[in-house]
């Protein structure tokens, strides 16, 4: 599951060193962002790839309900989602993400290297506003321990054919998130007793 990640002035370099593109509304803070809010993803555009902001979440089925992940394995069948995930993908930048363990912990995911995390989604209009939801996928070793899901996080190579290349999206639905590093701003020591 992913309901926050984080983004920092960096994300801006990384994405016009990636991409050859810079957002037009200029470096972001850092800052977290929350399901609802809106943030910048990249888009498919008839020069390549651009940059657009987007409100997180579609609108759920009852009232005030937000629908903001959607599971891999099945978005092709979920008539929710089968036209946005064959037409419509984006990629959410982000530092790292958050996730709580069920002790209520914190815990903070990041790319081992330290580079940008590039989370798979994908967007739908809804009336004048354009909204995403991020994919997410079994977890991986690295992620298990604190939940049993996680965002499909892609490499740049597949990030690219994620976003423009159709004949690729069923193969990237399925793969494997590369191991993260874990972070947590506070862990529980257990000692044994003797």
């Amino acid at each position: 599951m992913c309901g926050r990640y984080f983004i920092d002035q960096t994300v801006t370099e990384e994405l016009h060193d990636l991409f050859q593109i810079v957002p037009q509304t200029g470096p972001p803070k850092d800052q977290d962002i929350h399901p609802s809010e809106k943030a910048d993803v990249l888009v498919k555009i008839p020069q390549g790839i651009g940059v657009q902001k987007m409100q997180w979440g579609y609108p759920g089925f009852e009232k005030n309900q937000l629908i903001f992940n959607a599971r891999s394995e099945g978005v092709m069948e979920k008539r929710m989602f089968q036209d946005s995930i064959r037409f419509r993908r984006l990629l959410v930048p982000s530092r790292g993400f958050y996730e709580w363990d069920s002790q209520k912990n914190k815990n903070i995911f990041q790319r081992a290297d330290g580079k940008l995390l590039l989370m798979a989604g994908c967007w739908q209009q809804f009336g004048k506003e354009q909204r995403f939801v991020i994919l997410t996928t079994e977890a991986n070793e690295s992620v298990r321990s604190v939940h049993h899901r996680m965002p499909l996080v892609l490499d740049e190579k597949d990030a690219r054919a994620w976003l423009l290349d159709d004949g690729q999206t069923e193969f990237l639905l399925h793969k494997a998130p590369d191991a993260l590093h874990k972070q947590s701003d506070y862990e529980q020591l257990v000692f044994p007793f003797f």
